[in-house]
């Protein structure tokens, strides 16, 4: 297997589990996703410019300049960076032998695939 079949095959594991059987995520839902603990998300106005969502260890938080649009991609890419080193997704690590690739750009490309593809389920 190569790098980007990897990414691939990792990218639809995640998606499923998160998405489950929804075609389609409303804005709401995905807001939903950024709090662990439920209630309103955190917003951080000193987030890089372009950048709309990011995971600090703890939590998922959104830049207040976002809008909808922009946020349906970037929530579930650090969603993927939020979730990456638990046991929910650790057998991906020996199925699909992640280990192989430097950790954090594999994580980093399969976020990305993550995002794009919440994107197209919210279009």
């Amino acid at each position: 297997m190569s790098f980007r079949s990897d990414v691939w095959l990792c990218a639809q594991e995640i998606y499923r589990d998160l998405a489950g059987a929804k075609a389609q995520w409303r804005f709401t839902e995905l807001i939903a996703l950024c709090e662990k603990h439920g209630g309103a998300p955190l917003l951080d106005p000193a987030m890089p410019v372009r950048q709309f969502a990011c995971w600090d260890g703890e939590d998922i938080l959104l830049s207040p300049y976002g809008t909808p649009s922009l946020y349906r991609e970037a929530i579930p890419h650090e969603l993927v960076h939020r979730l990456a080193d638990t046991p929910r997704w650790s057998y991906l690590n020996d199925c699909i032998e992640g280990w192989r690739y430097d950790r954090a750009a594999f994580v980093e490309a399969v976020a990305h695939k993550v995002g794009k593809m919440f994107r197209g389920a919210s279009e």
